[in-house]
């Protein structure tokens, strides 16, 4: 697996795009983040589940994190992560460190502002998504969704995954599992590892995605077909920018 630190780090361009990656109730964007130096700051899932963070802190950094969405409603994008979801669909999709103590509040949270969530965010040729996309996952989608819209542009691939979670049929796919994670498929936008994706991406798109800890920002592929990981802030305090031209 061929790996570096990000080549479309600047690209000298028109649109400056910040993205936040797993953030597990720190509260370190807080500090670091200023919505005027940005065109649009993205904030990639998981924003909760720590046991060595303080729950009042879990929630009310869920809190500000929702606030600050609100009040720039155009320019922040939440994008929803594994850890969302469980507490967003309780009691399905029960993932790793779910907190016992704080369970209805956060429900009660995610649910009451489901509408300023997402599972996507495009602008061509990129996109953001919680854990990427892996061929083999998407692959298994188009299989099994005859006769519904492909999206055909990163723009579009929001309200498709919204499609396919409004649909009993097809949600499931969104949170397959794969074989690095405990499951028996091709691992979705919420649970793809590492090892799925950074061999196995989409031609056409860079993806920027969390969910993988890596030590640092780093990269596979190029500008117009890659990846880039950025759930490091375990290791470092480190935020993703990126340039866009001819938007």
């Amino acid at each position: 697996m061929d790996m570096k630190k990000p080549a479309i780090n600047i690209l000298n361009a028109e649109m400056k795009i910040l993205s936040i990656g797993d953030l597990h109730g720190k509260t370190l964007w807080q500090s670091f983040v200023d919505i005027k130096e940005f065109d649009h700051i993205i904030f990639m899932g998981d924003y909760v589940d720590d046991e060595r963070i303080p729950d009042i802190q879990i929630i009310e950094n869920l809190r500000e994190i929702i606030a600050f969405k609100c009040a720039h409603p155009e320019k922040v994008s939440l994008l929803l992560g594994n850890h969302d979801m469980q507490y967003l669909d309780y009691p399905n999709h029960r993932c790793s460190k779910f907190n016992h103590r704080i369970y209805e509040s956060l429900v009660e949270i995610y649910n009451q502002n489901r509408s300023l969530f997402d599972f996507s965010f495009g602008v061509h040729p990129f996109l953001w998504t919680h854990a990427g996309i892996s061929i083999a996952w998407w692959d298994l989608i188009k299989k099994n969704i005859v006769g519904q819209y492909v999206p055909q542009d990163t723009n579009d691939f929001n309200d498709f995954f919204n499609i396919l979670y409004k649909n009993p049929h097809l949600k499931k796919y969104l949170f397959s599992v794969g074989e690095k994670r405990g499951g028996n498929q091709a691992g979705g936008i919420l649970w793809a590892d590492i090892a799925e994706t950074s061999t196995n991406y989409l031609e056409g798109i860079h993806q920027i995605c969390g969910h993988n800890q890596v030590p640092e920002i780093i990269s596979v592929g190029d500008d117009s077909s890659g990846i880039t990981y950025i759930d490091c802030l375990n290791s470092s305090c480190d935020f993703f920018e990126l340039q866009i031209d001819d938007v």
